[in-house]
């Protein structure tokens, strides 16, 4: 992405939401380096005024790199339904093992 380009290292991704900026210059990271290092650049001047006026249109939105693992957005309701049926799910395995292991202590 655009965004990750153009962050200096250690990281290689910043998780940046893709907006105008990125849909413009993925794909293009030797023309955006040449673009960032110009004196004039009008790509530049307008990127700042958009960060300082928060325009999230153009200006980087920094969303963690967690934000790339998301495929599917779902109701609130339906993601607390599965979290308490997976809690479920390891309790009663838990249960089990810590039943077997209490048989066997008294074994």
């Amino acid at each position: 992405m655009a965004f990750d380009h153009s962050m200096s290292d250690p990281y290689d991704s910043v998780g940046a939401l893709r907006n105008k900026t990125s849909e413009s210059w993925d794909g293009k990271p030797s023309e955006l380096d040449t673009e960032i290092q110009k004196e004039d650049s009008a790509f530049m001047s307008s990127y700042k005024t958009a960060a300082q006026e928060g325009d999230p249109s153009v200006a980087v939105v920094l969303a963690g790199e967690g934000v790339g693992e998301i495929d599917a957005i779902e109701p609130a309701y339906d993601i607390i339904q599965r979290i308490d049926e997976e809690a479920q799910q390891v309790i009663q395995s838990m249960s089990s093992i810590l039943g077997e292991t209490a048989k066997r202590k008294r074994n």
